[in-house]
């Protein structure tokens, strides 16, 4: 039985020892600098935010003193302190993969802005960017008054004999067929 006590710990110390050094070494952020203990593990964010009371997002300043512009916040996150930097990760066409814990929610939903792999979501808005295109959205726009006209009336008209609106009927309105598409 003693010797299951010594090796369980040893094992943990283990597995850890390798995970962080695996993280430090493998991941598209090894060469960010930052704190080591934030490269190996989530643990430093943890930390800061839920034992010390969101006291991370109040270290970030003194982060970017010591590391620069860039600096690594986790495993597989980083913050930037450069203000133009933002067009280059938010633009459409970057090649940013997206992080998978901001859309646990959505596992299941395969919708184009829950894509976390760049080139699928390239793939999937090839496919709908006509359907955004000025031309396509002034062709759509009539339809679009109308529908959106013809549901005030509804709503109107059920203000005025005090009748409830069905919001589901009502809503059935908008999901209409594009005219331009079979």
């Amino acid at each position: 039985m003693s010797s299951i006590k010594l090796i369980i710990p040893r094992e943990a110390m283990f597995n850890t020892g390798f995970l962080s050094a695996h993280g430090w070494a493998t991941t598209s952020t090894s060469n960010v600098p930052g704190p080591k203990v934030a490269a190996a593990t989530s643990w430093y964010e943890f930390y800061q935010d839920v034992i010390l009371d969101g006291h991370y997002i109040k270290d970030y300043p003194r982060l970017h003193e010591r590391y620069g512009p860039i600096v690594r916040m986790s495993p597989n996150r980083v913050h930037i302190n450069d203000p133009n930097f933002y067009h280059k990760v938010y633009s459409t066409g970057n090649k940013f993969f997206k992080e998978p814990a901001m859309f646990r929610f959505a596992r299941e939903l395969d919708a184009l802005p829950f894509i976390m792999d760049p080139a699928a979501r390239k793939v999937r808005r090839g496919i709908v960017n006509p359907m955004f295109s000025p031309r396509a959205i002034k062709d759509f726009s009539p339809l679009a008054l109308q529908i959106i006209k013809g549901a005030l009336k509804k709503i109107g008209d059920s203000y005025e004999t005090g009748k409830p609106v069905s919001l589901k009927r009502l809503e059935s309105n908008f999901a209409v067929r594009h005219p331009n598409k079979s």
